[in-house]
């Protein structure tokens, strides 16, 4: 899972396992270790109707409804967006780069974009 904050906003982009793993177990969660702290930061399932983020302990904690989490899973959708609270979300399945990148995109969506 990667995430990208610029401002009042977050990104987050999910290869294909961990939008399975989603769907299966309701929620994924990674970390990022820094001198004697860390930030975690997680998706999980929840039963309102819109995206919702919180910021508690050192934790960012996206709550995705159900359908939500359904559709990325078993449909052709890209991703969702709420722009209505504070921090503006954007969750979305995460394509492989039309440039030659150095990290490991085995588990990316294929892009759309890209001319084989």
């Amino acid at each position: 899972m990667k995430i990208r904050i610029l401002n009042n906003t977050i990104r987050y982009r999910l290869t294909k396992s961990e939008v399975t793993t989603l769907g299966e177990k309701g929620m994924i969660e990674a970390q990022t270790f820094f001198t004697g702290n860390s930030l975690h930061y997680a998706i999980e399932q929840y039963s309102e109707q819109q995206l919702h983020v919180t910021f508690k302990e050192n934790r960012i904690t996206l709550y995705m409804p159900k359908q939500m989490i359904d559709e990325l899973q078993n449909t052709s959708q890209v991703g969702f967006e709420d722009t209505t609270g504070p921090v503006s979300i954007l969750i979305e399945k995460d394509f492989v780069c039309l440039d030659n990148r150095a990290e490991d995109q085995s588990d990316n969506y294929p892009n759309p974009n890209m001319v084989c």
